[in-house]
């Protein structure tokens, strides 16, 4: 009977598919996976930035520097001479960087706004951010 019960606990363990996150843009992804558990989850990424229009424009407002803000979290400032001459990359270092978990959802939006150094406002917009995904915003 002992042999029994180890012979099918055995025949169980090999016959049964390992679960996980089998979605590859997922953060948790398992390539070992075979059946999808619900388990995975997901970021998005969104990278800010302005030219030297931009600048020059607010410059003579006497404005210093900007502000970034994803649903009223301060995520980073940039001095205003630190424009870009093209668009970059997504993830550039010398863009204002934000990434955000998704949780298990593959998408979401968010709100943004962006302010001078006394909290006046210059933009706000809306972010569809998608699982392992990246958005490079212009001012």
């Amino acid at each position: 009977m002992r042999y029994f019960i180890l012979v099918s606990a055995v025949f169980l363990m090999i016959s049964c598919k390992k679960e996980g996150c089998t979605d590859a843009n997922a953060i948790n992804y398992n390539k070992a996976a075979e059946e999808n558990d619900g388990s995975c989850h997901y970021e998005s990424t969104i990278a800010f930035w302005f030219d030297e229009n931009k600048s020059d424009f607010y410059q003579a407002f006497d404005v210093t520097e900007f502000r970034f803000f994803v649903e009223d979290e301060l995520v980073g400032t940039a001095d205003i001479n630190d424009f870009l001459v093209s668009a970059p990359t997504c993830g550039d270092s010398a863009t204002i960087t934000y990434t955000r978990s998704l949780n298990l959802s593959k998408n979401a939006e968010f709100d943004y706004e962006i302010t001078d150094q006394h909290d006046g406002p210059i933009q706000y917009g809306y972010w569809d951010a998608t699982g392992n995904g990246c958005v490079v915003e212009k001012m």
